[in-house]
């Protein structure tokens, strides 16, 4: 009898041993499936870059404006400091 106890017990063991093993090959098949692919990856990867150029493009637009802008206020405190020793 106790044998036939030992024998139940680890056939108990061993299949939720083989039904843990499933749960886990079953969580990884759904990490796989849910990672996405190459060409998903590679997609958003172009929009990125894409992404960046263009807000580098609008930086260097908003920088170009505002040396221009920088270089329009010193031309007009020349002119002021001018006037002022004229008067």
């Amino acid at each position: 009898m106790v044998e036939r106890d030992t024998y139940t017990k680890m056939a108990v063991a061993k299949a939720r041993a083989m039904e843990a093993s499933n749960k886990y090959t079953a969580l990884m098949e759904m990490c796989l499936t849910d990672s996405p692919s190459k060409e998903e990856v590679g997609e958003h990867l172009l929009t990125i870059q894409r992404l960046r150029a263009d807000h580098l493009e609008a930086a260097q637009v908003r920088d170009q404006r505002r040396t221009e802008e920088v270089e329009e206020l010193k031309g007009k405190l020349i002119l002021a400091e001018k006037e002022k020793v004229g008067l």
